[in-house]
């Protein structure tokens, strides 16, 4: 069994997006690409409840985008069409006109509005008072009307600050009488270069290292020049080659010097000539996002070369930037990024590259995989580790056909007991029969105890995959729904077990459509997008394995 978080990160789909002649969707599909290749974007998109703030029937880009997610991760089809989400779009930005259906439209501003919509909706939601049931929601505005939202902090972070913002601040100098501006802080999701600068920069570099930068190999760590004309070492001369400022002082001291951003560090490419250091970085991004704008729609093979060339495998912020506030106090290794993929635009067309990890698997292959869990390790999928005192022999999952799922472990005692509570169930999760007057007596966790902070975890806490309010079913394969199974009885059963004790327990989760697999919330009874109803056909002491 392999879970569901891996499967995704180490498995090819093998999922195409449509983009049929006249439609030119090729801009939006790159970056619903793009955003499905980052685990945490689809992680977090997936996993929100977006529909709380916003009516029902309201177009919403961010359903959408997760709706695709959703036929993405479930759906059979080997072709996905990015049509509703063109159409919020659409809507979003009906104002400007900027994605006109059926016309063609930029890649980046996509990706701009898809964070700003994530945004606006955050403020909007957290700015107005929480509605009754019975109350309709605003409609969603359109992001050229929302210049108050946009200039507003979200806090909580939306899901597109969370993961893409970056804090920085400059101050500039006079190069003549050394005065000093106020520090100017901005925050930015997408870091922007433009190519006719970095290839600037380039020509403007000695013979040697022009030569690196054309020549038909990538940089290695080996080349004496890698250090001094790095990605970072352009990307940092580019900044140290700032807009030129009057002197702060110029309306006090009449002082006519110009102003560069202030920056200790020697400069690279020997473009600058006074010593200089990076704009401070106070936040790292967890994706940290770069535009390179290109000049024209098409670029010679010279440039092209030079460019690809540049593009390093990994790419350290730390020596772009100069650290400070959370981004100082955190490791060297976290300022380190990894390339992931690239969107490329040539030719009146969008393509995008993305690394694979792993071996493909055919479109319809049914693979076997359980839900991710939280993870007691630095590594979000790594497998749970044998430990001591607990074993999750069957993890739980976090969908079903039915809306059930059952997970088993097993728990060793320690100094402190297991660290788990039984008491009656006040509400049952299935219906009472109707062939019966009272509904079977049936169990459930009340609380989890913790050790002191000088103690380990106990093993029903430390094993991360209990929750209160979960069902009991079996007791080392002993079925705890008959009479003789009380809270009491099940309580001593446990606090005298002189070994490990299995444990098999259910809760309610998610169910997913047979139909349209769209996964429907706990307790709906039929699917909010077909209207089928969920599907019964397996009881719940069937799941557990006794016979009716």
């Amino acid at each position: 069994m392999t879970d569901r978080a891996t499967l995704l990160k180490h498995t090819s789909m093998h999922k195409g997006l449509t983009n049929y002649v006249g439609q030119n969707n090729c801009f939006l599909n790159v970056i619903i690409q793009s955003l499905w290749h980052l685990d945490s974007f689809r992680v977090l998109i997936t996993s929100s409840d977006h529909t709380a703030l916003h009516s029902v029937h309201d177009t919403c880009l961010l359903c959408e985008l997760k709706e695709i997610f959703t036929y993405y991760e479930y759906g059979e089809e080997k072709t996905l069409a990015p049509d509703n989400v063109r159409v919020a779009l659409n809507v979003l930005s009906s104002q400007t006109d900027r994605f006109r259906l059926g016309a063609m439209a930029d890649a980046t501003e996509t990706l701009d509005t898809i964070l700003a919509s994530m945004h606006a909706d955050q403020v909007r939601h957290h700015a107005l008072p929480h509605p009754s049931p019975t109350t309709p929601l605003p409609p969603q505005q359109s992001l050229s009307s929302s210049i108050e939202i946009n200039d507003t902090d979200c806090d909580p972070k939306c899901i597109g600050h969370a993961l893409f913002e970056s804090n920085m601040f400059d101050m500039y100098r006079c190069q003549s009488c050394q005065a000093t501006s106020e520090p100017e802080m901005w925050k930015d999701t997408l870091y922007r270069v433009y190519f006719a600068e970095l290839y600037q920069c380039v020509a403007n570099t000695t013979t040697s290292a022009k030569s690196f930068f054309f020549r038909s190999s990538s940089p290695t760590a080996n080349h004496p020049s890698n250090k001094e004309h790095s990605f970072e070492a352009v990307l940092r001369t580019l900044l140290n080659e700032g807009p030129r400022r009057s002197c702060p002082e110029n309306e006090l001291t009449k002082c006519r010097g110009s102003c560069l951003v202030d920056r200790y560090s020697s400069n690279i490419c020997m473009v600058v000539v006074i010593k200089i250091v990076p704009s401070w970085l106070m936040k790292f991004p967890i994706v940290f996002a770069v535009s390179i704008v290109w000049p024209a729609t098409t670029v010679g093979g010279v440039e092209l070369k030079a460019f690809a060339n540049i593009i390093p495998h990994q790419l350290d912020l730390g020596l772009i930037f100069r650290l400070g506030g959370d981004a100082a106090d955190l490791p060297k290794p976290e300022s380190i990024y990894v390339f992931r993929g690239m969107v490329c635009y040539y030719g009146q067309h969008y393509v995008s590259f993305f690394k694979s990890q792993s071996k493909a698997h055919e479109c319809g292959t049914r693979l076997s995989f359980t839900a991710p869990l939280p993870s007691l390790h630095r590594t979000p999928t790594s497998p749970l580790a044998s430990h001591p005192s607990w074993e999750v022999l069957r993890a739980p999952v976090a969908s079903s056909p039915d809306g059930k799922c059952r997970y088993i472990v097993r728990l060793t005692a320690q100094d402190g007991g297991l660290g788990l509570v039984v008491g009656d169930d006040i509400s049952s999760l299935e219906p009472p029969s109707k062939s019966s007057s009272d509904p079977p007596r049936r169990l459930m966790i009340t609380a989890l105890e913790t050790s002191n902070s000088k103690r380990p975890l106990l093993p029903a806490v430390a094993c991360g995959v209990i929750c209160v309010g979960d069902q009991l079913l079996q007791v080392d394969g002993e079925v705890v729904e008959d009479e003789s199974w009380t809270a009491w009885t099940a309580m001593e059963r446990l606090v005298t077990a002189a070994g490990p004790v299995t444990l098999t327990l259910a809760r309610a989760v998610p169910w997913s459509c047979s139909h349209c697999t769209l996964i429907n919330d706990v307790g709906a009874t039929t699917c909010a997008a077909c209207d089928r109803p969920l599907a019964t056909a397996v009881e719940w002491s069937g799941i557990v394995g006794s016979s009716k």
